[in-house]
Order: C-alpha cells, then sequence, then structure tokens
C-alpha cells in the first residue's frame, strides 16, 4: 500500500510539474438523466444513505492542480477504504458542481471551486461535514495531501463509529 502512494504521489508530482507546458483538454459535459440523483462525472447514482461519503467537486474544465487533488483523494479512499468501499460503509462520488442539476449540492456545502468534502450520512439523513480547505495548501506536496485526506476521513469516522 506504502508503494502504491509512492507512485501515485511521483505520478501526481510529475503531473503537477509539467502542466505549465500543456492545457488541460475540457470535459465534455455529462449526458441528461433523471432530476431524483446526482449527476457524477457522466452518470447519474442515487444520494447514499449511510456511511461515509467523499465528494470531489470539480468544474467542467479541470487545471493540473484539481486532477492531481482527484487522482490523491480517490487513491487514498481506493487503498486506504477499500474495505469500506467495496461494502458500501464508504461512497466516492466526482460531482461538477457547475452542473445545473447539482447547483443545490453545491450550494449546500457552500461550493464555488474545485475541493473535497467529505459528509457522515445515517438513516438517509446527513449527520456531519467537512469542507477540507487545505488540500489547495498541500497538492504540491502529494504525500502530505494523501495523509491529511486519510486523517480527514479518518478522524471522521472515528467520531461517529458505535461505541463499543
Amino acid at each position: 500500500m506504502r508503494i502504491r502512494r509512492i507512485i501515485v504521489s511521483s505520478l501526481a508530482a510529475a503531473l503537477h510539474l509539467g502542466a505549465a507546458d500543456a492545457a488541460p483538454p475540457p470535459v465534455p459535459p455529462p449526458a441528461p438523466a433523471p432530476a431524483d440523483s446526482i449527476v457524477t462525472d457522466s452518470l447519474r447514482i442515487p444520494e447514499p444513505t449511510d456511511g461515509l461519503v467523499v465528494t470531489y467537486f470539480h468544474a467542467r474544465v479541470r487545471c493540473p492542480d484539481c486532477v492531481v487533488i482527484e487522482t490523491i483523494a480517490r487513491d487514498v479512499v481506493e487503498t486506504d477504504f477499500a474495505r469500506e468501499l467495496k461494502t458500501g460503509q464508504l461512497h466516492w462520488r466526482s460531482i461538477d458542481y457547475e452542473d445545473p442539476k447539482n447547483k443545490k449540492l453545491a450550494t449546500h456545502y457552500d461550493v464555488e471551486e474545485t475541493g473535497l468534502v467529505i459528509a457522515w450520512r445515517a438513516q438517509g439523513k446527513e449527520i456531519e461535514w467537512r469542507v477540507l480547505p487545505d488540500v489547495w495548501d498541500l497538492v504540491e506536496d502529494s504525500p502530505a495531501l494523501a495523509d491529511y485526506i486519510l486523517y480527514e476521513i479518518d478522524d471522521l469516522i472515528a467520531a461517529h463509529r458505535p461505541q463499543r
């Protein structure tokens, strides 16, 4: 797991360093879908009812730093929380906050730029949510960014884990 994080961090750093030379290609808008769910990338999914929800908010066009933040966040979720992801205790979603269909969700979290939000849900209700503002300060230090995301997710899970 540690080796994979080092490789992903190195790739993210290389992407970040090489990004000054290349403009990112535009991301096409998602296809139309029913209005009772959230647009994530090009898919619509229903709101998760229970567990931790990690939401990466992005614009239609993503800058190189935005790609790094998403890459590191997704890797932390898929690597360090693979069991929780597989069992449905943790949900990952990537959402275009500029899509009018996602305006309500973006407004709820006060999202106006690319960022990461973690939320705890129980019985269909959101109990607590946190915006992770330091992702922008840490984008040039991939290991520190990964550690920050890991810590925040662990902390929110610990705050809501049933006491034994």
